[in-house]
């Protein structure tokens, strides 16, 4: 089921990935794409789980 992302949820995302920028990869001198992943967890719209093997209080 797709749902709406809370507006919390979004600027905490939004936040971390500004905080860290993933690294940009260059394969035979042309960029290559670069995924990242986040995890929302309904009830708790402010986490931004990226860590599946962490509790909740302790995401980075």
């Amino acid at each position: 089921m797709m749902r709406d992302l809370p507006d919390a949820y979004i600027k905490a995302a939004k936040k971390k990935i500004q905080a860290e920028p993933p690294e940009p990869k260059i394969k035979d001198g042309k960029p290559v794409e670069v995924f990242t992943y986040f995890f929302y967890v309904p009830g708790h719209p402010n986490v931004v789980v990226v860590d599946l093997d962490k509790p909740l209080d302790k995401q980075p």
